[in-house]
């Protein structure tokens, strides 16, 4: 006859509903942080396109670094998802 703990003795791991409501929480988290980076790149996108007079060098010099951190941020949350972005 088996007993009440049988994962125990036969030590077999069963995800429980507790497990995969957290790993689904953050999941989404993620997710909805990676689409939030993205629009602010896209909004970047716009800003450094706008800029055409060389007046505005400084601007356009700030502009690229915040996409280039943008982009930094976006590939390590991809990565906490197991997504492969090609851009």
């Amino acid at each position: 006859m088996l007993s009440d703990n049988w994962e125990t003795i036969a030590r077999i791991e069963v995800a429980t509903e507790g497990m995969k409501l957290k790993t689904a929480v953050v999941n989404s988290v993620l997710s909805f942080k990676a689409k939030k980076i993205d629009q602010m790149i896209a909004e970047n996108q716009l800003k450094i396109k706008g800029k055409t007079n060389e007046k505005e060098f400084e601007e356009i010099q700030e502009l690229l670094k915040k996409q280039q951190e943008l982009k930094g941020i976006s590939k390590q949350i991809n990565l906490q998802l197991g997504r492969v972005i090609t851009r």
